[in-house]
């Protein structure tokens, strides 16, 4: 299968969208450049503020309308805190996967691509475990590192435990780890040339 990742949303949700493209290439399945010769398009949704949610619905009915051909796979914090009234008010989706655990999300790509509806929003695991990235979708130089996912501190205005679950934190030698495998990637060789 070949896909392509419309991305929206924060730091968080780009290294969500890396973490996708790596844990797809991993199961076998091919990253394209754009939408056009994708069999698969993630929608990499935002689901914060009311904007960004307007945001990423306009792009999966825009994704549909512009490409009839390809199923279209709604992920990321939109479809991690409103699966349900995704699955029931937007036809346009072929599948749902939240981003609480993104080692769930080939299956429902698999599950969307053979035709069935999955809404796959497992919870969050007790412990963040990444996949390593190869593609970054971030300006040339650049990536970004998550220490931490989610808040513990349940303010009233804020929906981030909702959608990212309980505060996790990686251990400093993991971090560091990705950051030493990111570096022997080049990235900060790209920086030296700009």
């Amino acid at each position: 299968m070949t896909f392509w990742i419309d991305g929206h949303g924060c730091a968080k949700n780009q290294v969500d969208a890396e973490e996708i493209a790596a844990r797809m290439e991993a199961s076998g399945h091919s990253y394209v450049d754009g939408p056009e010769g994708a069999d698969l398009i993630i929608v990499n949704t935002c689901g914060f503020i009311e904007d960004a949610k307007k945001e990423s619905i306009e792009a999966v009915i825009s994704l549909r309308a512009a490409h009839p051909g390809a199923r279209i796979l709604v992920a990321g914090c939109l479809a991690q805190r409103y699966a349900g009234d995704l699955a029931e008010g937007l036809g346009e989706a072929d599948g749902i996967a939240g981003n609480a655990d993104l080692s769930a999300l080939p299956a429902a790509a698999e599950a969307t691509l053979a035709g069935e509806r999955p809404i796959a929003v497992p919870p969050a695991p007790p412990a963040l475990s990444p996949a390593p990235r190869r593609r970054l979708f971030d300006f040339p130089g650049t990536a970004h590192v998550k220490a931490t996912e989610g808040c513990s501190n349940r303010c009233t205005y804020c929906a981030i435990p909702l959608i990212r679950g309980e505060l996790r934190s990686r251990a400093p030698g993991e971090v560091a780890s990705e950051c030493a495998d990111l570096l022997d990637q080049g990235v900060r060789e790209l920086v030296r040339r700009l």
